[in-house]
Formats: C-alpha cells, sequence, structure tokens
C-alpha cells in the first residue's frame, strides 16, 4: 500500500460540549440547561488538562466527572457527554479497548435521549471509525462510517462541504479493504464538494488530489493516477508547500506512475527529488525513505545500473533493519531486490546470502508454503546453482565472485 495511505486513522478531537456553536444541537441545548455543577468542571477541568498533555491528572479528572454526571442516572446526557471525552482520551492515549466501550456507551445513552440519527451522533461514529481502522478492522469501520454518512446528509443534504470528510474516511477504509473502484468514487465525490465549497483551501485540496492519484495507482492505472497527482505538486507549489514531506509523497508517488511507463529518467529523478526533500527535512530514516530507495533501486535496476541500484537497496535494508527489524517483510522484500542486482553483477556468492535472509524472512512471516515464500525459495535455488557452478568453473585456487 503507499505510504501515503499508511498512516491509517485520524483521532477526532472535538467533543460534544458544542455550547459555542451559532445553532446548538440537541446535546448542546440540554448542556445549555443544566447546572454548571461538578460534572461539568471536572469535565472542562480534564479536557484542558488533556489539552496540556498531563494524562494522568485528565484522566482522573475525567473519570470524576463521568461519576459526577452518573448521580443524574446512567442514561442522561451528561453522561453520554462524558463518556466521549474519557473515550477520546483513552482513544489518544492507545487504550483502544476501553475506547471502544466508551464510544458504544456514549452512542447507546445518546440514542435513547435523541434518537438513532441525531446529527450529535456522528462525532462519535467519526471517532470510532478511526479506532477501527487503527486497530485494523476495516468492516467494522466501514459499518460505522456508512452509518455517519447516512446521518451526515440527512440533516446537511448531500452537496454540502460538511459531507466531504465522511467521504474521505470511507475512501480510505474502502482502499484499506482493496476496493479501489469504490475508493476512487467517494474520494471523487469529496473532491468535488471541497472544489466546489473550499477553493481557497489549498492545502485540503492538494491532499485530496494527492489521495485520488494514490487510489488510481494502486489500481494499476497509472495513466489516470498522473494527472491528479501533478494537480496535488501544482497546487503545493502555488502556496509554498513543495517542500514538505506531503510534497515528497506526491512525487515518489509519481515517480512510480512514469516507471510503470518506462520513463525511467523521469522517475529517477523525480525519486531523487523526493528522497532530497526527506534528507533536508532530517525524515531520511523511516518507512517513507526506505520505500522510495528502493523504489530508485529498482528504478536503476530496470536501466541496467544494478552497481547503482545496490547502493539504494543495501541503503533501504539498513532503515528496515533499524525500524523494523531483520525479518520484517519489508526487509525480506529489499533484500530479495539486492540479491537480483548482485545477481545481475555475477556476485552469486552474495547474492545467495542476501536470498537466504530474504528466503528466512518471508517463511516466518507468511508461512512456508506462502507465494512469496515458494518464490523466494526458487530464487535462492538458482542462485544457488550459479554460485556453485561458477565456483566450479573457476581454476583451483580462484575464488568465486
Amino acid at each position: 500500500m503507499p505510504s501515503s495511505i499508511r498512516v491509517l486513522g485520524r483521532i477526532a478531537v472535538a467533543t460534544l460540549l458544542l455550547v459555542s456553536a451559532p445553532t446548538p444541537t440537541l446535546l448542546a441545548q440540554s448542556l445549555l440547561q443544566a447546572p454548571n455543577d461538578a460534572w461539568l468542571s471536572e469535565l472542562q477541568r480534564g479536557q484542558a488538562l488533556d489539552a496540556q498533555g498531563k494524562s494522568k491528572e485528565a484522566e482522573e479528572s475525567l473519570v470524576r466527572a463521568l461519576r459526577y454526571a452518573e448521580t443524574f442516572g446512567a442514561k442522561n446526557v451528561r453522561v453520554g457527554a462524558c463518556l466521549n471525552a474519557l473515550a477520546l482520551h483513552y482513544h489518544r492515549e492507545g487504550n483502544y479497548e476501553g475506547a471502544e466501550t466508551l464510544y458504544l456507551r456514549a452512542l447507546e445513552v445518546l440514542e435513547g435521549s435523541f434518537g438513532p440519527d441525531q446529527i450529535d451522533l456522528a462525532k462519535i461514529l467519526s471517532s470510532l471509525t478511526s479506532l477501527y481502522l487503527t486497530l485494523n478492522e476495516p468492516d467494522s469501520a466501514e459499518k460505522v462510517a456508512l452509518r455517519r454518512l447516512t446521518i451526515v446528509e440527512k440533516h446537511l443534504g448531500s452537496d454540502q462541504l460538511d459531507v466531504a470528510e465522511p467521504l474521505s474516511e470511507l475512501s480510505l477504509i474502502y482502499f484499506v479493504k482493496g476496493d479501489y473502484d469504490r475508493s476512487e468514487a467517494y474520494q471523487v465525490r469529496a473532491l468535488e464538494l471541497l472544489s466546489k465549497g473550499a477553493p481557497d483551501d489549498k492545502v485540503a485540496l492538494a491532499e485530496a488530489f494527492s489521495s485520488l492519484g494514490v487510489i488510481r495507482a494502486a489500481n494499476g492505472d497509472f495513466s489516470s493516477a498522473t494527472a491528479p497527482l501533478e494537480r496535488a505538486s501544482e497546487i503545493r507549489r502555488e502556496v509554498g508547500d513543495a517542500e514538505t514531506l506531503a510534497a515528497a509523497r506526491d512525487l515518489a508517488h509519481l515517480a512510480t506512475a512514469s516507471s510503470s511507463r518506462m520513463n525511467l529518467a523521469e522517475a529517477e529523478g523525480l525519486l531523487g527529488k523526493a528522497l532530497g526533500i526527506r534528507q533536508a527535512l532530517g525524515a531520511n530514516r523511516d518507512a517513507e525513505t526506505a520505500t522510495a530507495l528502493n523504489n530508485l533501486g529498482e528504478t536503476f535496476r530496470s536501466q541496467g545500473l544494478a552497481s547503482e541500484a545496490e547502493q539504494q537497496f543495501r541503503q533501504s535494508i539498513r532503515i528496515w533493519e533499524d525500524a523494523a527489524g531483520a525479518d520484517h517483510l519489508e526487509t525480506a522484500i529489499s533484500l530479495n531486490n539486492l540479491a537480483g542486482a548482485l545477481q545481475d553483477q555475477r556476485r552469486y556468492r552474495e547474492a545467495e546470502q542476501a536470498m537466504k535472509k530474504s528466503r528466512a524472512a518471508f517463511r516466518k512471516r507468511l508461512g512456508p508454503d506462502h507465494p512469496k515464500t515458494l518464490g523466494a525459495i526458487r530464487q535462492y535455488d538458482v542462485v544457488s546453482q550459479l554460485a556453485v557452478a561458477t565456483a566450479a568453473a573457476l581454476p583451483t585456487g580462484s575464488s568465486a565472485p
């Protein structure tokens, strides 16, 4: 999956206390009528502590707020507000099981007070969707996100700017599920609403165009992917955002599209520029850099530049080993590619050693019968035979390459 999409899920940070909104929702109206008593004071204090990064103190205040709210009855709207605030805190802190439990309880309370399709529920549904994406549960995320979209469209209409975010969220979910056609359809709708409703929000537009390009590239439609990716890069240049990590991602994806068209020189230039940006920003030891280095190595190898490819693969391997371990799948892939570059240079013994490590990682991570493992075994056998044959052909006392 493209690196710009891996990072799956954002945490919604808005609470349900919308008392300052121009048109208060039912929940906000209910809370406005409530006295400013202990539950509300503790809730506000907990949120303030959370914003200051004082996690332990924030949790203590939020728990106290919930206990005070429960004195009004387990199904009171105050309880729903406190449950959601505490769930958001747990979510940010990585307590995903606790967050899910509280999100679901908050939904139950507010559904009992306002019904199943009140607009206030959309905020909790958004947070719950992000949680399920973080937990790699796209089916659960899809169900919740579809419900959220239905609620938002019912209250706001299907052509309003606020619908763009739920649409983008669903696009991401279908991308994760590998349903690229549906992912593209939702992203196109989101992009249309952004272009119409927020034409001056250049950063959001660039991200939307970039996402559309990534989706099309993942679906193998590189020719259609190029235009939105180029538009994203163009917008970033217009707003002085051309030297950011997001811009580097766009360049890397454009390089993939160029490589697919066998425009290898252009791909090399784009990847080089992307890596230069990451180097300047000090982001040269992460997964995206390792991926870009591996892709650059493949581009060099496609041009017959095996030695240059080898250098890129070795850099990629070092980063993956440091970040994820010697037996990570991405490490295995780069090792496999390195073996190919070494084989191109007739350095069969070194290629054999690289393939041995790659084969072991695939077997450990995917099992002995997975197609990638079987492919690595076959490639190892080929390289081993070449190494043996080359050694046998050498004069006595010479060493095999």
